[in-house]
């Protein structure tokens, strides 16, 4: 793991201070999205007895993680997407009955109960004002808006439960889309990822949606799995990397080969991080008899081949346009070719 050496040698928020000055150093065109919000600034600490005051006031206990960050890094500022609210700021979207409920959501939320949650809120039945905030207070109740990703996407704090402590990633209420547990147990972890990537020059536009880790880590993962969604989650979390081993291809490679579950997404990062190793596998697609395998050679071609010589594809693609009837692959071979 990153920064391992630090994280013997001194707490989390003191790395955290010294990771946010890296990170400064590090993008310093401030090109990571949000970073021209908070220019890596945290705002001044907050005092702890001002903080147990305003547990007191709203009937919560914050969990101990975040009230680390708030009194030992800075009242918000800089962070994830457009950075973190200070706690006034947080408690202004949230009524103090509501932060004191319950938390009725957890990771892996099965999509009918979460439709029926968010019934109240979807229906085209009419509903009062109040009915419709009693059922909004339900589904974000027991959780602190700590900050926003932009348009409908926030970010909460469990503040109790099982689950108290993890960060959620919330949008509007959307039919058979549970709101996203991210993997970090803890805010600071959570945090700390993101400056790690930030310094490792990852690629984090939709940060902390994948499985953390490098690319061992997450082979590591994917061999020790028992099942078809954990490896498709390691493998989907090095879309991440800029560049991978060799070794990394080689294992990759032989994941497509096997034809198993996660043979696309493999293909895919192959050609993502290295296209030219990805040619066989794409060649493969291409001569396919499936649709399926047709629409994602040619996305990947017009995705990752771009700056490359593709007459080899377009040969290809040429003759197989007659038989093509899929909409979508139509319109991905017609960027591959120019027209």
């Amino acid at each position: 793991m990153p920064f391992s050496f630090w994280k013997k040698k001194t707490g989390a928020a003191d790395r955290i201070k010294i990771k946010l000055e890296e990170a400064k150093r590090k993008d310093k065109a401030l090109s990571v999205f949000g970073a021209s919000s908070h220019k890596y600034n945290v705002s001044q600490q907050l005092d702890a007895n001002v903080l147990s005051e305003w547990e007191a006031k709203h009937g919560v206990a914050l969990p101990e993680p975040y009230k680390r960050f708030l009194t030992e890094v800075g009242n918000g500022g800089a962070g994830p997407y457009y950075g973190i609210y200070s706690i006034e700021k947080a408690a202004s979207y949230t009524e103090s009955h509501a932060l004191a409920a319950s938390c009725v959501l957890y990771p892996g939320m099965a999509k009918e109960e979460w439709n029926q949650l968010i019934e109240p809120l979807t229906s085209d039945e009419d509903i009062s004002d109040e009915e419709y905030d009693a059922a909004r207070d339900r589904v974000l109740g027991g959780m602190l808006c700590i900050g926003t990703q932009g348009c409908e996407y926030d970010m909460y704090l469990v503040l109790n439960g099982e689950y108290r402590g993890r960060v959620v990633y919330t949008s509007d209420f959307h039919p058979d889309y549970p709101f996203f547990f991210v993997y970090e147990d803890s805010f600071l972890d959570w945090y700390e990822r993101w400056l790690d990537e930030i310094i490792l020059d990852y690629e984090i536009s939709w940060f902390g949606s994948t499985m953390p880790g490098d690319e061992h880590a997450l082979i590591q993962v994917y061999q020790s799995a028992s099942n078809e969604d954990t490896r498709f989650k390691a493998l989907k979390g090095m879309f991440k990397l800029k560049k991978i081993s060799k070794p990394t291809i080689d294992f990759l490679r032989n994941v497509a080969e096997e034809g198993q579950h996660c043979r696309v997404i493999a293909i895919q990062l192959i050609c993502k991080t290295s296209f030219g190793a990805g040619r066989g596998l794409l060649l493969e697609l291409l001569h396919s008899e499936s649709d399926e395998d047709f629409l994602k050679a040619v996305q990947f071609l017009n995705w990752y081949g771009k700056s490359y010589d593709l007459t080899e594809f377009k040969t290809i693609i040429s003759q197989r346009l007659d038989k093509v009837r899929d909409p979508e692959a139509l319109r991905y071979a017609g960027y591959v070719m120019g027209d």
